[in-house]
């Protein structure tokens, strides 16, 4: 699958406030779709988000991918991955440190605190055996 492709099924939202009071500390599901609006009031100009890794994952492949939040100035970030077809997941996000599976989705456990104006979410996607995702 290609990478653009890719791309364009992970519709992705980050939290970047410092402020507990409208951070889901324990992560946030169904915002992949949603977007970061409901609950943040959209995204700040001054956050990046970079999607690292494999720029083609085969049918029955897996790939690793980084999930950068970049902002000069938060203390804080978070995020939500989902890939789906039809309404439902296709193929298997599995997530490493700091991040969880709920339902599909992949989320933030806690917010991570930036380190020199990032904050690396780390996962795999292994691609649906059958080809056309």
């Amino acid at each position: 699958m290609r990478f653009a492709k890719l791309l364009s099924f992970l519709t992705l939202c980050f939290l970047v406030s410092p402020l507990s009071v409208i951070a889901h500390s324990g992560g946030q599901t169904g915002s992949s779709q949603a977007g970061c609006t409901p609950c943040h009031g959209g995204q700040a100009a001054a956050t990046t988000v970079t999607l690292e890794g494999s720029r083609t994952v085969r049918s029955g492949q897996t790939g690793s991918f980084t999930f950068v939040v970049a902002h000069a100035t938060n203390a804080n970030a978070g995020f939500n991955v989902s890939i789906r077809q039809g309404g439902g997941n296709a193929g298997t996000l599995t997530p490493q440190f700091g991040a969880q599976n709920i339902g599909g989705e992949l989320t933030h456990t806690t917010p991570m605190a930036m380190a020199g104006g990032s904050a690396r979410f780390s996962f795999t996607w292994s691609a649906p055996a059958a080809h056309g995702v």
